[in-house]
């Protein structure tokens, strides 16, 4: 079974307490500004840590949201460390 513990406009993040893998579905991405894209991964980030899963699945399938240089940055720098 799986949780809902993170729900946006843009992103709904699930979690399995039985494999402790988390599941992010994006949605309604082109409505997404760079500022709020961050906004929206810090939160995955934080509810990672809260739940300390061991995997991760990203559907990506109506993602279109164009990551510029300057966030892609920004990720290498700030995110992937925590990942």
């Amino acid at each position: 079974m799986k949780d809902i513990v993170y729900e946006s406009h843009f992103q709904k993040i699930l979690f399995s307490k039985e494999d402790f893998i988390f599941e992010i579905e994006w949605e309604n991405t082109i409505e997404l500004e760079d500022e709020i894209y961050r906004e929206e991964v810090e939160s995955q980030l934080e509810t990672f840590e809260q739940y300390q899963g061991r995997g991760l699945l990203i559907d990506t399938s109506t993602f279109v949201f164009g990551i510029v240089p300057k966030t892609q940055e920004w990720a290498a720098e700030h995110v992937f460390p925590r990942a």
